[in-house]
């Protein structure tokens, strides 16, 4: 996924994120075992995208719905799925490649 970058709650700041300024971004956020990281994510990138003209970040909630209890309780994030997974799977010549998708409404 080379144009996929991994950022731990931690660097989830404004100052960080602003070279992403006029991009969609999809977030996967930590699993918590209450769910507070999705929120707090939510939250900060409200307003982040209230200061980034023409950003959209889009959030899945994923890991939330499908993780166990004990990986909540871990608060793993989606790179600690991805790391279980055979690599090859993601070769180039392995993925089919799919039509463009429409930018999500949400973000107009």
């Amino acid at each position: 996924m080379p144009d996929s970058v991994d950022y731990p709650i931690g660097r989830f700041t404004f100052g960080k994120l602003n070279v992403l300024q006029g991009r969609f971004v999809y977030v996967f956020p930590d699993l918590s075992k209450d769910g507070n990281t999705f929120k707090e994510w939510e939250t900060k990138a409200k307003e982040y995208e209230s200061r980034l003209p023409r950003t959209c970040f889009m959030f899945s909630d994923l890991l939330e719905q499908l993780a166990p209890e004990r990986n909540k309780s871990e608060g793993n994030d989606l790179a600690e799925y991805l790391i279980k997974q055979d690599w090859r799977l993601f070769r180039k010549g392995n993925i089919q490649e799919q039509q463009p998708q429409p930018k999500p409404e949400k973000c107009y």
